[in-house]
């Protein structure tokens, strides 16, 4: 079931992902972070971003502070 689940979400990331890169194709990027990372970074691959693992640069506690902190600063 969780397989499912993951597989759907990143399938739905993925097309509103590229939705965004037609709109605006310079963007080649996808930068990941918190949680659900892994999920992100699997939707930017799939629609043709390089990605960046804040986890990988920060560690898993600075990639969880990071999401929160933009998350907080969108309120």
């Amino acid at each position: 079931i969780a397989r499912s689940l993951a597989t759907s979400q990143i399938e739905s990331l993925a097309s509103a992902i590229a939705i965004l890169r037609r709109r605006h194709p310079s963007i080649g990027v996808g930068v990941t972070a918190g949680v659900g990372g892994f999920i992100a970074a699997a939707a930017a691959r799939c629609a043709g971003l390089r990605t960046v693992s804040l986890a990988r640069q920060l560690g898993p506690s600075g990639s969880r502070a990071a999401a929160a902190v933009a998350v907080e600063t969108r309120a």
